[in-house]
């Protein structure tokens, strides 16, 4: 079900594209900026490893529409101007490439691949001025010198500056956190006792953080908003049970080799999440729900090969 809606909101994101904006648009203007676009990326995270795991899996011809809403998919995430989910969207071609069985999947996808770098080559050869390529490979080039965006206050489109605020904010109640919800967030970010030694010692945390009262400007990093809420203990409990799922997935593939399922649907899925887990917190949103049913899904099938075994 989740599989066949992503492929019906792709195609009607597309649609509605096609008849509200024409190719002029398309030049001149990003998905990012069209409204129709808006929580696409944000659901995909998710979507698109299910919709790629259950064409893998499917042994009908129907997998073909979740091929084809796959692949639409990943043509918006391009040209989208986000980069943080095509980099989750890939991380999942990625996977496919190496696990995706039978073996004519891995050579047809490393074609597919291949084809694509090749037009983002000549994209770039030929100085392509659209504003999600150029935005794109904006993205590419800060990737490329990461360390810069970290030693900048504004680096990674001003979320370092988020990250050291909510540090300075955490090590006040290290172990259990403020508690539940994020939007206490935005009152306790303007505490006198922050502002006053973000102003002495940290005036670019403080400059950010001044104008914006009432305002909520979360972290954008789940790992960290985990840790504001419920403290060190709550994020390190969320990364074992991570591990621990991870570890029983790994240890049950390894015996069955049912890679198109486990390695791409399951663990596809947990990776895509974790990587837009780096930039944003999707936890509380229709991609977070998707991710806990995956989760559940996953442990029955490895509980359903334990009772088997």
């Amino acid at each position: 079900a989740p599989a066949f809606a992503f492929a019906i909101y792709t195609i009607y994101v597309l649609i509605n594209y096609l008849l509200n904006y024409d190719v002029t648009a398309f030049l001149h203007k990003s998905l990012r900026e069209m409204e129709i676009f808006d929580s696409y990326p944000q659901r995909s995270i998710t979507l698109f490893p299910i919709t790629m795991g259950i064409f893998l899996y499917m042994k009908n011809k129907l997998k073909y529409i979740f091929l084809t809403a796959a692949a639409l998919g990943f043509v918006i995430l391009t040209v989208y101007n986000s980069f943080t989910p095509l980099l989750s969207a890939l991380s999942v071609i990625v996977l496919c490439t190496v696990f995706a069985q039978p073996a004519i999947y891995r050579i047809a996808l490393r074609f597919a691949i291949s084809g694509f770098v090749a037009f983002i080559i000549i994209l770039v050869i030929f100085k392509n001025e659209t504003p999600s390529f150029q935005h794109n490979i904006e993205r590419v080039n800060r990737l490329i010198h990461i360390d810069n965006e970290f030693k900048s206050a504004m680096g990674f489109s001003d979320r370092t500056v988020r990250w050291r605020a909510t540090l300075d904010i955490i090590k006040e109640r290290p172990l259990l956190g403020y508690g539940s919800g994020m939007k206490k967030f935005q009152n306790i970010v303007q505490w006198d006792k922050f502002m006053s030694k973000w102003k002495r010692d940290n005036p670019e945390i403080y400059d950010f953080y001044r104008p914006l009262k009432n305002q909520f400007y979360p972290p954008h990093n789940m790992f960290l908003e985990i840790a504001f809420q419920f403290g060190i203990i709550g994020l390190l409990s969320f990364l074992l049970f991570i591990y621990l799922y991870s570890y029983q997935l790994i240890k049950t593939t390894i015996t069955l080799k049912d890679f198109n399922f486990s390695v791409i649907l399951i663990g596809g899925t947990l990776l895509s999440f974790m990587i837009m887990g780096l930039m944003n917190n999707e936890l509380g949103t229709t991609s977070g729900k998707f991710l806990f049913v995956v989760f559940g899904v996953g442990a029955g099938w490895m509980n359903n090969t334990k009772i088997s075994g």
